[in-house]
């Protein structure tokens, strides 16, 4: 019995190994299978891209959309308020420059341009006769100063005149202080007279300015109210397309309402928007790309809105074909703003394996 253990065990550990090299074996036999499976053994043409590598300019872009706009358009505001009484065009028209669009009700404001009128016609009436007496008056002030003036100088002559007569005996003492007495009274009217002409026509200075402030006033007026009554015309301010207007006879209509708007559409430019990621990467003067169809336009970004506004940055764009005939009021287009350039480098064809 001691002599058989020991075989037994030996027995047992050859069983052991050969079911572990069994199952290396086995384990190899499946690894083997799954690589022959993952093995190609041919490639597909038709699954591989193929570029040639060209040399040229790289542009990096970002995207933003826009809105075709006309380069120009003016507003024609109501400068009264009012009601339409007639309609001359329609949304959609030519029109030259000065050409009536609308006819608003003016019957106040021409009795008030009237009345205005004949108020400052009167005022320059009054002017005139009221210049004409502070001629007169002055004239006659000038007049009794010069009167005056040579009865000054009679008294004078009279009083030597009797100084003399007196010296030989032929005048008295009491006619020559008579003389004295005219003298000095007609020397102090002269010079009160020389006070109140020089009073006289600072005072006519004071009037003749007065009627010229009431006058400016007047004509002021009535200027401002020919300016308003020309304004309601409401005629085309520039020659174009008419893109709005307010074409219902008898609807009223504000002091600075919109009551149309002209556009010149021989020319556009483009609104554009972009997210506010791109803040920092946008910049007045970049080059931009617009989608026009099959065109692609180019351009520059004139102008940007100072702040972000619910989640996007506004900005304006000049295109240099501004003229292109796929242009349209109102059309949406895609655009590419180029943020960065690089020249003569190599380049492949963007393929699936590309992102961003």
């Amino acid at each position: 019995m001691d002599r058989s253990l020991p075989q037994q065990v030996i027995r047992k550990r050859r069983l052991k190994l050969i079911l572990r090299v069994a199952v290396l074996v086995l384990i190899l036999l499946v690894l083997a299978f799954f690589a022959k499976s993952f093995t190609l053994t041919g490639v597909n043409l038709n699954n591989v891209t193929v570029s040639e590598v060209e040399e040229g300019d790289l542009l990096v872009t970002f995207a933003a959309t826009g809105k075709v706009v006309p380069f120009y358009e003016e507003a024609l505001i109501s400068p009264m308020g009012s009601r339409i009484m007639r309609v001359m065009c329609h949304p959609g028209e030519m029109v030259e420059e000065g050409q009536p669009l609308l006819e608003i009700d003016t019957d106040g404001q021409q009795f008030e341009y009237a009345r205005l009128k004949a108020e400052f016609e009167q005022t320059q009436n009054n002017d005139k006769k009221l210049r004409l007496e502070i001629r007169r008056k002055e004239e006659a002030a000038y007049l009794a100063h010069k009167l005056l003036e040579r009865k000054t100088e009679a008294l004078h002559i009279e009083y030597e005149h009797e100084q003399y007569l007196l010296s030989i005996g032929g005048s008295s003492r009491d006619r020559v202080a008579n003389v004295f007495m005219e003298l000095s009274t007609a020397e102090l009217e002269l010079e009160n007279s020389i006070k109140q002409l020089e009073y006289s026509r600072e005072l006519t200075l004071l009037e003749m300015e007065s009627l010229n402030i009431d006058l400016r006033i007047k004509e002021t007026r009535l200027k401002e109210m020919e300016n308003l009554l020309d304004r309601a015309r409401l005629a085309a301010p520039i020659r174009g397309t008419i893109s709005f207007l307010l074409d219902k006879p008898g609807s009223s209509v504000a002091p600075g309402e919109v009551v149309a708007t002209v556009s010149d559409i021989s020319s556009y430019r483009i609104e554009a928007v972009a997210g506010d990621g791109y803040t920092g990467q946008l910049l007045v003067g970049q080059e931009v790309l617009v989608r026009v169809g099959r065109d692609e336009l180019t351009g520059r970004v004139a102008n940007i809105a100072p702040s972000v506004e619910q989640g996007v940055l506004n900005f304006g764009i000049l295109l240099d074909e501004a003229s292109h005939p796929g242009l349209r009021p109102n059309m949406r287009t895609n655009i590419r703003v180029v943020s960065q350039a690089v020249e003569n480098t190599l380049m492949i064809k963007v393929g699936e394996f590309y992102k961003g």
